[in-house]
C-alpha cells in the first residue's frame, strides 16, 4: 500500500491544483489559510461568471404586449400671406434709390438728387446722424399748380457729411401723398415714416479728372 500523504503534502497539492503560490518553508497553518482564502476568491469569481449571460444563451425577447404604433404626421403647409410693413417698404425704396451725381468726393458740398423706382412720399425733413438737419433744394421752374414730385427729392449735402470716405446715410421723414378730386396732394400734417437715403463718398477732391 502507498504511504499515507502528510498534511503538508495534501495542502501543497491542493494549492497547486488551485494555481496558488507558496514557498517551500510555509507552515501547514499558513497553507491551510491560503487554501481557504483562495477558495473564497474562486467562489466569488465563479458567482460573477454565472451571473453574466452566456454568449450562447437565447437573446432576451420582449413578450410584453406592444402598444399600437403612433401615427406619423408630415409637415403642414399653412396658407399664410406675408405682407411687408411700412418700414420694410421704406427700406426697399431706399435700397432702390439712385443718386445724381452717383458719388461725392471728400469735402464735397453740393445738391444731390435722390430718385426711387418706388414712391418716396412727400418730403418733410431730413437729418444726418439725427442731429444735423439737411435742407431740401426746391425744384426750379415748376408751376405751383403742378402735382408734387413724390418719386424724388433734392437735398443740399454739406461738407460735414462728406468729411470721410465711405457709405453715409441720410434719414428723411416723408408723408404718404393723398388723392383728392383726382389730384395728388401732400398733406401738411399726419404721421411720417423714415426713409434712408444713401450717399457714396470716395477718394479726395484732388483725384477728380
Amino acid at each position: 500500500m502507498p504511504p499515507a500523504p502528510s498534511e503538508r503534502d495534501l495542502y501543497e497539492e491542493i494549492l497547486n491544483g488551485m494555481s496558488g503560490v507558496f514557498a517551500q518553508a510555509t507552515s501547514v497553518t499558513t497553507l491551510r489559510h491560503r487554501i481557504r482564502a483562495l477558495a473564497r476568491q474562486l467562489e466569488v469569481s465563479g458567482r460573477r461568471q454565472r451571473s453574466r449571460p452566456s454568449e450562447d444563451a437565447e437573446p432576451f425577447q420582449d413578450r410584453s404586449p406592444r402598444l399600437a404604433a403612433k401615427p406619423s404626421f408630415g409637415p403642414v403647409d399653412w396658407p399664410l400671406k406675408v405682407t411687408k410693413s411700412a418700414d420694410a417698404v421704406s427700406a426697399d425704396a431706399a435700397a432702390k434709390a439712385s443718386t445724381d451725381p452717383p458719388m461725392l468726393y471728400v469735402s464735397d458740398s453740393r445738391a444731390v438728387k435722390f430718385t426711387s423706382s418706388a414712391t418716396l412720399g412727400c418730403f418733410v425733413s431730413a437729418a444726418y446722424e439725427v442731429v444735423m438737419p439737411i435742407a431740401e433744394v426746391p425744384p426750379s421752374g415748376s408751376p405751383a399748380s403742378s402735382e408734387p414730385n413724390t418719386a424724388s427729392v433734392t437735398l443740399q449735402i454739406p461738407s460735414a457729411v462728406t468729411a470721410k470716405p465711405g457709405y453715409n446715410e441720410i434719414v428723411a421723414q416723408v408723408r404718404a401723398p393723398s388723392l383728392a378730386s383726382g389730384k395728388v396732394t401732400c398733406p401738411t400734417s399726419g404721421p411720417t415714416k423714415s426713409v434712408a437715403l444713401g450717399i457714396l463718398v470716395v477718394g479726395s477732391a484732388d483725384n477728380r479728372q
